[in-house]
């Protein structure tokens, strides 16, 4: 039996990947090929949203792996996620990417606008490291 992936007005949407996504981690579209979607980095100005779950590349994973991931992961473009920050935060600090598909605090005042992709919910904070509720909505909505 055939089937088709969904695509939803409001998300998730599912994308192939082109370089192994762990579930949490903020995605973009891949620079080479822009069919696919990658791991984001410090400051990408192109986030789209989180991966769900794990993925990787056709070949990555053994076939006969019975925990082979997907090559296909769902991406979700907004909502509260436990995301893993690479810098300290405190509650209500606005958020950009960082390396790894982690998220860190904006430094007010000097960073562009456009590279805010949500804000740190996490009452009392979060320790660099560590994952904390964070409201995605790269698109501002």
């Amino acid at each position: 039996m055939s089937g088709i992936n969904p695509r939803f007005g409001s998300g998730p949407i599912t994308f192939d990947v082109a370089a192994a996504v762990t579930g949490g981690q903020l995605v973009i579209p891949d620079g080479t090929d822009n069919t696919k979607i990658n791991v984001a980095g410090a400051a990408a100005a192109n986030v789209i949203g989180v991966a769900l779950s794990d993925a990787a590349p056709a070949g990555t994973d053994a076939a006969t792996d019975v925990a082979a991931r997907p090559t296909q992961v769902a991406v979700a473009l907004e909502g509260a996620f436990n995301l893993t920050y690479a810098a300290d935060a405190v509650f209500g600090d606005r958020l950009k990417a960082a390396a790894s598909g982690q998220v860190e605090p904006m430094t007010l005042g000097s960073d562009a606008d456009h590279l805010c992709i949500g804000t740190c919910l996490e009452a009392g904070g979060v320790t660099s490291g560590d994952k904390g509720l964070t409201w995605l909505d790269p698109f501002g909505i």
